[in-house]
């Protein structure tokens, strides 16, 4: 609804957001040279280096949590104070 009346297509649009994200990587290159940013780059360093380590952080402690959340479950649907309880069965009543 925007880009219609400029007569524009989404291509442009496209072909200008590489171009910005090309400028974003060339000012980054010139910010990496000035030592005020030393610290900033180590900081960014450490945590492309740790990514590899905090991706499977978040895999294990999603599993975990969803192993937890199965158990859960199935202990409140099946527990006999919650047999016929309408609202626990229609939350926690399947998986």
């Amino acid at each position: 609804w925007i880009l219609e009346p400029m007569q524009m297509g989404a291509d442009a649009v496209r072909k200008f957001t590489v171009l910005r994200g090309l400028r974003l990587v060339r000012l980054a290159r010139a910010v990496r040279l000035l030592p005020q940013f030393k610290e900033m780059w180590m900081l960014i360093r450490g945590l492309t280096d740790s990514a590899r380590t905090l991706l499977w952080t978040y895999v294990i402690i999603i599993c975990v949590l969803y192993v937890f959340a199965i158990a859960a479950t199935e202990l409140i649907a099946r527990s006999e104070d919650f047999k016929n309880d309408k609202v626990v069965q229609e939350q926690f009543g399947d998986v």
